[in-house]
């Protein structure tokens, strides 16, 4: 279980009181600024109950409540779970996932050690494994929830979600994607990275376990089919 903090303040070096935060712009300073790409921020936005911005010079830009629309919008996390009335255990874990599918870390391994509160995982972080970190972490998911969304990934991704993807130059962007995504979705059963949940982002959760739930997407929109 995510643990929840009071407050939190969260310096914003690349944006002046002068931007205006509030303008549901992904073109504002505040949309584009870099803690919203980094995967430990992702964290530190969803635990506190409160997150203060603060600009360049330290003036307050807003609190994380007032902002919700526009962080949703740049986040496509639910104005509800960032508001806390909806609970981030009732989100789907593709759907949490695909929260951190443009995020980056500095070592591979924190792609998944900066989602272990977010998903109520415990184990031991071990820097030098690499990818096996976030092998690991969907193992222990599978251990402990039954929702099978885990393996709603990678079949739909299209060209214009590889624009979150660093560097900016296409060469070096089509050599990180064909290092990081599977070449075939059909041998693996596992992801490699977040970023192969990033067009799942509206999976919803089966919570009636009397339910089966099959889940067809179709050129990027999801359908689902209820049985008894």
């Amino acid at each position: 279980m995510l643990i929840i903090s009071q407050v939190c303040y969260a310096y914003l070096s690349d944006v002046s009181i002068e931007d205006d935060v509030r303008a549901r712009d992904f073109e504002s300073e505040f949309s584009l600024s870099r803690w919203h790409s980094r995967g430990w921020t992702l964290q530190e936005l969803l635990a506190p109950e409160v997150v203060v911005f603060l600009s360049q010079n330290w003036d307050v830009l807003g609190t994380k409540a007032e902002l919700a629309p526009v962080i949703s919008q740049v986040s496509r996390i639910p104005v509800s779970v960032l508001t806390f009335e909806r609970d981030i255990a009732d989100v789907s874990i593709a759907q949490r996932m695909s929260w951190a599918g443009h995020r980056r870390t500095t070592r591979e391994e924190d792609q998944a050690y900066c989602l272990l509160g977010i998903f109520g995982i415990s184990m031991p972080t071990l820097y030098g494994e690499g990818r096996k970190a976030f092998y690991r972490l969907q193992e222990e998911l599978m251990k402990k929830s039954t929702d099978t969304s885990l393996f709603a990934w990678g079949f739909y991704a299209k060209n214009s979600y590889f624009e979150f993807i660093p560097p900016p130059d296409e060469e070096s962007k089509k050599k990180y994607c064909l290092s990081t995504l599977h070449p075939s979705t059909t041998t693996y059963l596992l992801a490699m990275t977040p970023f192969e949940f990033l067009v799942y982002d509206r999976i919803g959760c089966k919570l009636n376990p009397n339910l089966t739930e099959n889940i067809s997407v179709s050129d990027g929109h999801i359908a689902s089919e209820h049985h008894s």
